[in-house]
């Protein structure tokens, strides 16, 4: 029920803006595709961020697993909880990052020679 409250917005700015000429056809098809099917904008953020944690190691490894967890989940018909989960892992990813051990990053010539610590 929430789901399809959440979409009729843009379905109403659809159908105020259709009588336009000024607006393309195919882009109000786009649009109304796009809010249909999901979009996939969060979803393949934060894929994006499990990819970046599990290969480059830039997010610890709860944050990444996480967030591939999360990415699943907007894919399935519990997407709208999900996406609210995403907001609540955005803040405490800012959180966590923000606060972190500030010795990850290299700072000088002879820090980036030395091998990091286990």
């Amino acid at each position: 029920m929430t789901a399809e409250l959440g979409g009729a917005g843009a379905y109403v700015l659809l159908g105020s803006i259709g009588a336009d000429q000024t607006v393309a056809l195919a882009a109000l098809q786009a649009w109304q595709a796009g809010s249909q099917f999901g979009g996939g904008g969060a979803t393949l953020f934060m894929l994006g961020l499990f990819a970046a944690g599990v290969f480059s190691r830039a997010l610890p490894a709860w944050l990444s697993w996480s967030a591939l967890a999360l990415g699943i989940a907007e894919l399935t018909q519990f997407g709208f909880y999900a996406s609210m989960l995403a907001l609540l892992w955005t803040a405490v990813a800012g959180i966590v990052l923000s606060v972190g051990p500030l010795d990850r990053a290299p700072t000088g010539r002879a820090d980036l020679a030395r091998p990091p610590r286990a």
